[in-house]
């Protein structure tokens, strides 16, 4: 159960962290549907930014580019990384709230 939650803990804005967790401490099987549909909706969100990705740089390519040489502002394109250097940004942050939230969960069992 604990891998399920914080496999969508970690993917989860922190202030949302506790309602989330409640809810997937509830019940296994309602955890597991809840981990399943969050897994779906972050795939669907990666493909659908991933052909975003691709669309623009056929666009950019067929279009000429302009002065840019076809390159978006965003930063990963000029420090390269892209891809990986979100997930190595995300996998950060997915650690810090895990940290904050542990912090949290052992405060409360001081009290």
């Amino acid at each position: 159960i604990a891998q399920a939650a914080y496999g969508v803990l970690e993917k989860v804005p922190e202030e949302q962290v506790e309602p989330v967790w409640h809810e997937l401490t509830k019940d296994w099987h309602k955890a597991k549907s809840v981990y399943e549909r969050r897994l779906q909706e972050l795939e669907r969100e990666a493909q659908a930014e991933e052909e975003e990705e691709r669309e623009r740089r056929t666009g950019s390519l067929s279009g000429g580019g302009g002065g840019g040489g076809g390159r978006s502002w965003r930063p990963e394109h000029y420090y390269g990384g892209g891809r990986e250097h979100r997930q190595e940004q995300q996998v950060a942050v997915a650690a810090a709230l895990r940290e904050a939230h542990y912090r949290r969960l052992r405060v409360g069992q001081l009290r």
